[in-house]
């Protein structure tokens, strides 16, 4: 049993074919609860745009073609947009499909899985269509307009999802930040660990895993005896070596390239920040606070946009009473923080903060 590409479809192969694969079969994942509790909200966030935004016609006539604005069948694609906006002007009608993010920002594959589904649309309406219209989570409304770049890449996505569809031969399985997050983790895991799947590694892209299986490297046990130590100029290392990291895990060692040398003080901080990526927003800062072998932790929540300034005041107060002190973060998002609000307008000293993500990357395997 097979079912039709539908909308989830087309968004699961931009990120990963082998689950749009499984998906299309009819092959059942586990689904988590972090999961349900993330499409629960969904639902109850698409019903308020909805009810907010949205009151669309169940369908509209276009040059005597009546199209449901639910669902549209084109070969084996069943897709769908929330809503249509109809125009008429004397050149004649114009049609801009409607769609509900649930997010802020709409990202590159979002895009492309607009694209995808406006061009459906336009093959059965035998009319183009050069604007989508999104709306946000926070009710706000996007514009994207369809250019030809976005045309072409779109075109030669829906042809491999046609192919996918129609050769149903099960495509390769890597190891990406998606899994996570999928219902078909635990399946894929398993089989990735019984291959010794390179893809493991971490780090490592499908273009250059492709390359070691064409020198005949499978594995991340074969990667491993492939590691040559070289001399790099200044005693830094230019890139990430795989080999190292491969040949790391199967001696059971931690290689060190160089011992780092971190500025210390009497008075040290450690903050990291916690934020939500599609809305931008910061919801919790965490401090450890380190004197005189005493160790404090210190947590501002900031429930809501209205008690931001207050944290802010006392985060900055603990942070930077004295210049002899220094701040530790991983990352560049608390320097990005910082120095914003230094162009607020905040007495800030950014030299007393040190990232100490560049001290472990390349330096540690």
């Amino acid at each position: 049993m097979r079912v039709s590409i539908c909308n989830d479809i087309i968004l699961d192969f931009l990120n990963c074919r082998h689950k749009a694969y499984l998906k299309i079969n009819c092959i059942n994942g586990t689904i988590s609860d972090f999961q349900k509790f993330r499409e629960g909200s969904k639902e109850i966030l698409k019903s308020k745009l909805l009810h907010k935004i949205l009151s669309p016609p169940t369908s509209f006539d276009l040059e005597g073609t009546n199209i449901s604005f639910k669902k549209i069948k084109f070969n084996n694609f069943d897709v769908s947009f929330d809503s249509f906006e109809v125009s008429e002007a004397q050149t004649g009608s114009t049609i801009t499909p409607i769609e509900l993010f649930c997010s802020i920002k709409i990202n590159r594959t979002e895009k492309l899985y607009l694209v995808i589904k406006t061009l459906i649309f336009e093959l059965v309406l035998n009319k183009q269509i050069t604007t989508i219209k999104v709306y946000n989570s926070l009710f706000q409304e996007i514009k994207i307009k369809v250019n030809n770049e976005d045309r072409r890449i779109a075109k030669k996505l829906i042809h491999e999802i046609e192919h996918l569809y129609d050769s149903n031969v099960e495509p390769p399985l890597y190891q990406i930040k998606e899994c996570v997050t999928c219902e078909y983790c635990e399946r894929c895991l398993k089989y990735l660990k019984d291959k010794d799947d390179l893809s493991l590694l971490g780090g490592i892209n499908i273009s250059n895993i492709t390359k070691y299986h064409n020198k005949g490297i499978f594995s991340i046990n074969q990667l491993s005896y492939t590691f040559r130590p070289r001399k790099y100029k200044n005693n830094v290392i230019k890139k990430h070596f795989p080999e190292l990291k491969a040949l790391a895990i199967r001696e059971s060692k931690i290689y060190i390239w160089n011992t780092p040398e971190i500025r210390n003080a009497e008075s040290e901080f450690y903050v990291d920040i916690e934020f939500i990526p599609d809305e931008d927003l910061i919801y919790l800062i965490g401090v450890i606070h380190s004197y005189q072998g005493n160790v404090h932790h210190h947590y501002f929540w900031m429930d809501s946009n209205l008690g931001f300034e207050q944290n802010v005041a006392e985060l900055l107060k603990l942070l930077f009473t004295s210049n002899d002190s220094v701040i530790y973060h991983y990352g560049s998002a608390e320097y990005q923080f910082f120095s914003q609000l230094k162009k607020k307008g905040y007495r800030i000293n950014l030299d007393q903060l040190i990232d100490v993500l560049p001290f472990i990357v390349n330096k540690y395997w």
